[in-house]
């Protein structure tokens, strides 16, 4: 699977053209935001690593949605990534996510709630017990009363205290959705020193042990009873098989293809294919 920005939803054909099984489209918001000032997008070549605060860029789920209705269908399913917007209270949030939801709901097959982008202030501490369910709740109620129930996907941050990740665990396996291990992380002690001083998340080789560390952690906690999708520092078919052997159902690139070039899909199934993986139902 792969995230393109919903921003040029064009873009989403021809990558599923590339051999993805699947598209994540998004982070949407409710309303239009321009995201954080520039320069916002590092690259750090020597370590196959990105830093980036775009903080949710995007036009707005109005915008999203008209975008869609054109580009739809695509040969594959396309997953829509929902968050908050950046002016709006913790408090505010479940109202907020939903209303993004139902302008979408009609133009996803799964949606994943982005709970973990480091980039929105105070956006992690929605992994919260309490906080979580009360974000989750509503937006599955108003899924399960739709003519199509559609799959959800929380995506979790790869640095979560043990409490934290236990809790969403829990919650996914009681309200049957699954769990996306991980987004990008704040923690530089993978990089030089010199990018410590730079904000946003960290994505791409570095964060591959401490993603994959969350994601088998995360398949202990659910035992195989939700899906899971392994995302962070899949570079090639051996660390996309390393993912599915820690207990990933499905996974993500996004650096990876940004330093690999198109062909890693490619490659990953080829990859794959000579390994004999199959994959597990859900």
């Amino acid at each position: 699977g792969f995230l393109p920005s919903p921003a040029d939803p064009k873009h989403a054909r021809f990558l599923a053209g590339l051999g993805f099984g699947f598209l994540e489209l998004g982070t949407v918001t409710l309303r239009p935001q321009p995201g954080n000032p520039k320069p916002r997008l590092f690259r750090l070549h020597d370590n196959g690593a990105i830093i980036n605060r775009m903080g949710f860029n995007n036009a707005g789920a109005f915008d999203a949605a008209r975008s869609l209705e054109r580009l739809l269908p695509l040969p594959v399913p396309v997953g829509i990534s929902v968050g908050k917007n950046a002016d709006c209270s913790i408090d505010e949030a479940p109202k907020n996510y939903l209303e993004t939801l139902k302008i979408m709901y009609d133009y996803g097959d799964y949606f994943a709630v982005n709970i973990s982008s480091p980039n929105t202030l105070q956006l992690r501490s929605l992994h919260g017990g309490e906080k979580l369910k009360r974000l989750v709740e509503p937006m599955l109620d108003y899924a399960s009363g739709q003519k199509k129930v559609k799959p959800f996907f929380v995506k979790i941050a790869p640095d979560l205290e043990d409490k934290d990740l236990e809790s969403a665990a829990a919650l996914a396996m009681e309200k049957n959705f699954g769990l996306i291990a991980t987004n990008t992380t704040v923690n530089r002690s993978a990089v030089p020193a010199y990018w410590r001083s730079y904000e946003g998340g960290l994505s791409g080789k570095p964060l591959r042990e401490l993603s994959n560390a969350m994601l088998s952690k995360t398949a202990a906690l659910v035992k195989g009873k939700v899906p899971l999708i392994g995302s962070g520092g899949i570079f090639d078919g051996a660390t996309a098989l390393e993912k599915l052997n820690l207990g990933a159902d499905l996974v993500q690139v996004y650096s990876g293809l940004v330093y690999e070039g198109p062909f890693l899909v490619k490659e990953i199934l080829e990859y794959l294919e000579k390994r004999h993986w199959r994959p597990r139902h859900h």
